[in-house]
């Protein structure tokens, strides 16, 4: 009876694990695109304060899996959890160091041209108020809201942190004329 709680312990604590990281890119995701109005900025802001707590409480559930079968409390089985926990953390930080080598920016941009390369998305140019020439990503349905060429917006897009011009637009915004 015992072994049989046990396993199931360790079955719902994986699913948690997994709960957890789908949680995390969620909210990664849906802040890179404002998606506040699907979950509310308020919920948008929990998710990351989830997040921020989720890599300490990882780290420390897996110092406590470790911990008890070093002292022999748990069967060495349990080492198999300690690597998915293990596994679990090396992602996050994998994925944030790779989302450091990126910076979001806004700026007013006036769109020069839009197009659809075969199979690729659409490809947005256009030049900021300082005379940069930007060449960005743009979601289907991004593409589909903008107006004509030369119509000015607020846009924000992710791109890396060298300043090559390129990136991904995440929204843009008509200004008023």
């Amino acid at each position: 009876m015992k072994r049989t709680s046990h396993a199931v312990l360790r079955v719902a604590a994986s699913a948690l694990v997994v709960l957890i990281w789908v949680i995390y890119l969620f909210e990664r995701w849906s802040g890179q695109y404002a998606m506040y109005p699907l979950i509310g900025y308020v919920g948008y802001e929990c998710l990351s304060i989830a997040t921020g707590a989720c890599f300490w409480v990882l780290l420390i559930w897996l110092l406590a899996v470790l911990i008890q079968v070093l002292r022999r409390k748990a069967p060495k089985r349990d080492l198999a959890f300690a690597a998915l926990l293990a596994v679990m953390l090396s992602a996050m930080s994998v994925y944030n160091t790779w989302l450091s080598g990126f910076q979001q920016i806004t700026t007013l941009a006036s769109l020069s041209s839009l197009s659809r390369p075969s199979g690729r998305p659409f490809q947005a140019r256009f030049h900021t108020q300082d005379g940069q020439e930007l060449t960005l990503s743009c979601p289907d349905v991004l593409a589909h809201a903008l107006g004509p060429a030369s119509t000015v917006y607020l846009i924000t897009y992710t791109a890396p942190a060298d300043g090559s011009g390129t990136g991904a637009l995440c929204g843009a915004q008509r200004t008023p004329e």
